[in-house]
């Protein structure tokens, strides 16, 4: 009968390792409008350099009839040597309608430095490093389209 026992929760562990295992990943898809110019500060050395920080808050309406809130704040890190392109580290938090419902993507992508947005037609994947209400220990990644038309697509990947 022990053994029977030992065998069963053995078996109920391997389930749950694997479900776990299987790539229970989910994929959210958000698109917006083209983002409103930022609020630029330029800090450190005058003109664009390290320490400069640009901050966005808008919202849009999003899946499920529901409104998102984007708020970001984002930071030049550095210049990519002999370009004028930025590196820039931004922390973007999406408020899903309810304000406890949220999804926090962060990360470090390159930007032209004479612009605040990325080049069109570019995709950059951030971390998905933390969510709240329904979205509660989510982990995973977003992908970041500005497409060509202006308008923005991410693709949250979901685990």
């Amino acid at each position: 009968m022990r053994r029977l026992i030992l065998i069963a929760a053995l078996l109920g562990i391997l389930a749950a390792c694997l479900g776990a295992c299987s790539g229970g990943e989910k994929t959210l898809t958000f698109s917006h409008p083209a983002t409103p110019t930022p609020v630029y500060v330029d800090l450190g050395d005058p003109g664009p350099s390290a320490g400069d920080i640009r901050t966005f808050s808008f919202s849009a309406p999003g899946p499920n009839n529901q409104t998102v809130q984007m708020d970001a704040v984002m930071i030049t890190t550095g210049i990519v040597a002999g370009s004028t392109d930025e590196y820039r580290d931004m922390r973007i938090t999406f408020t899903f309608g309810n304000p406890a419902d949220q999804l926090i993507l962060q990360g470090v992508a390159v930007y032209p430095g004479e612009g605040s947005v990325l080049k069109p037609a570019t995709t950059v994947s951030r971390s998905l490093i933390g969510g709240s209400g329904a979205y509660a220990g989510a982990t995973g990644w977003c992908d970041s389209t500005h497409n060509a038309d202006g308008t923005w697509t991410h693709v949250f990947h979901l685990r």
